[in-house]
C-alpha cells in the first residue's frame, strides 16, 4: 500500500533531475582564400593534369632514347659496309695489280728481240699459270651482297686472260713451222680474249661496282682499274704479222725485223 510519502519521493525524483541538453555543434573554420597577411598564394594544377604531364614527359624521354639508338645503329652500319666495300677492293686491287704485270710480261715476250718461239711459248704458258692462280684468288674473295655480280665479272675478266695468254701460247706453237700468211690472223683472234678481258672488267665490274657505291652512299672507296693490254696495237693482225716476222727471221739466223719493245 502507497503512502503519500511514498508518492512524495517518486514525484521529487523526476522533479529533481536536471534536463538533459544536446551541445551545441562546433563549427569548422574554412581556410580562408585569399592570401592574407602578405602570404603567397600556390597554383596548382587541376587535379587529374599532373600524372598526364608526367606521362607525357615519360614518352617524349622514350622517344629521345630510340632516336638516338637508332642513329648510333645507322653510324655503326654504315662504318661497317664502308668497311666491308674497302676491304673486298682491296683484296680486287692485289688481283689487278698482279694481272696488269702479267698483261705487260704478255708484250715483252711478244716483242724481245731475238726470241724464238719455245722461248715465247714457255714464257706464256707461264703467265697463263699466273692468271689461273689469280682466277682462284678472285673465287675465295667474299664479296658484299650487293657486288656478287661484279665479282663474278672479275673472274670472267681472268678467265678470258687465261684463254688468250694459253691460246696464243698454243697457236704460235702449232704455226712454229708454218709459213701460212693466216697465221697472224689465228694469233690476233686469241689476243682478242685479251682485250674482252679489259672491256669486261671496266664495264661489268669498274663501272657497275661505282654505281653500287654511289647508290650505297659509300665515299672514300676506290674501284680498282685493270688494263691487260696496255697497247692495243701490239695485239692486232698487222702486229702479230711483224712478230712473226721477226720470229721466223731468228730462227733463220736472219735480222730480226717488226715490234720491238712495249
Amino acid at each position: 500500500m502507497e503512502t503519500p510519502r511514498d508518492d512524495e519521493i517518486e514525484f521529487d525524483f523526476f522533479d529533481d533531475e536536471p534536463a538533459t541538453t544536446e551541445a551545441p555543434p562546433s563549427r569548422v573554420r574554412l581556410p580562408r582564400r585569399g592570401g592574407g597577411g602578405g602570404s603567397r598564394r600556390v597554383v596548382r594544377p587541376p587535379h587529374g593534369l599532373t600524372p598526364l604531364l608526367r606521362l607525357l614527359g615519360l614518352v617524349l624521354f622514350v622517344i629521345a632514347i630510340v632516336l638516338i639508338l637508332v642513329l648510333l645503329i645507322q653510324s655503326c652500319a654504315a662504318e661497317g659496309k664502308h668497311d666491308t666495300y674497302a676491304n673486298y677492293m682491296t683484296e680486287v686491287d692485289k688481283i689487278a695489280t698482279r694481272s696488269e704485270a702479267n698483261g705487260r710480261k704478255v708484250a715483252d715476250a711478244l716483242t724481245t728481240p731475238g726470241a724464238k718461239v719455245d722461248d715465247i711459248v714457255a714464257t706464256l704458258s707461264g703467265i697463263a699459270d699466273a692468271e689461273r692462280q689469280n682466277v682462284e684468288a678472285a673465287r675465295d674473295i667474299s664479296p658484299p651482297g650487293q657486288l656478287r655480280s661484279e665479282n663474278l665479272a672479275v673472274i670472267e675478266a681472268l678467265q678470258f686472260r687465261v684463254s688468250g695468254v694459253d691460246g696464243l701460247a698454243t697457236t704460235f706453237r702449232q704455226t712454229a713451222n708454218s709459213k701460212a700468211a693466216s697465221d697472224a690472223q689465228l694469233l690476233a683472234t686469241q689476243a682478242d680474249r685479251l682485250l674482252a678481258s679489259d672491256i669486261v672488267w671496266d664495264d661489268l665490274f669498274k663501272t657497275n661496282s661505282e654505281q653500287q657505291l654511289q647508290a650505297d652512299d659509300i665515299t672514300g672507296v676506290r674501284v680498282p682499274d685493270s688494263n691487260f693490254v696496255a697497247n692495243r696495237a701490239l695485239v692486232g693482225e698487222e702486229a702479230m704479222t711483224q712478230v712473226l716476222r721477226r720470229i721466223r727471221g731468228a730462227s733463220t739466223g736472219g735480222t730480226p725485223t717488226g715490234l720491238h719493245g712495249t
